[in-house]
């Protein structure tokens, strides 16, 4: 990959077009593991424990990133394109997946679909989130 100091104005757009399709990604991850704590119905975000607090800040926080990509696409005159899902069966609701060979390397071997927050759920969260390769992760440090 250039450095981006070396990058031209096709450069930049395929980054931002990886980057809000990268944030599109990860709201789904983070929005079933915050659901699937038990008792959230009745309260409000505020009032929420701390686990689901720290899953909610971290889904709002991905989305203003998708504003952040779409807002320096448009100063640049550039429009990212949003790929909606595609439902091919009713009974089930498509998860954007990026292709294999587009997932990057610290992801790889990980569950990488929307699931109840757990142990995995946890560890593919710090593997999204934490810039460290699979095996340098001190899972025990970052519990």
């Amino acid at each position: 990959m250039k450095h981006p100091s070396a990058w031209n104005k096709e450069d930049l757009y395929k980054h931002l077009q990886h980057a809000l399709d990268l944030e599109v990604w990860t709201i789904p991850l983070y929005l079933t593991a915050l659901y699937s704590i038990k008792d959230l119905k009745n309260l409000k975000p505020a009032e929420y424990p701390d686990a689901a607090k720290l899953m909610f800040s971290v889904a709002v926080q991905e989305m203003l990133h998708i504003e952040l990509v779409c807002n320096i696409s448009n100063a640049m005159g550039h429009s990212v394109k949003f790929h909606p899902p595609i439902y091919h069966d009713l009974n089930a609701i498509p998860f954007f997946h990026p292709h294999k060979d587009l997932l990057p390397e610290n992801l790889k071997g990980y569950t990488v679909k929307p699931q109840a927050l757990n142990e995995n759920s946890l560890k593919l969260f710090c593997a999204i989130e934490l810039p460290l390769p699979k095996k340098e992760i001190d899972w025990e440090k970052h519990h």
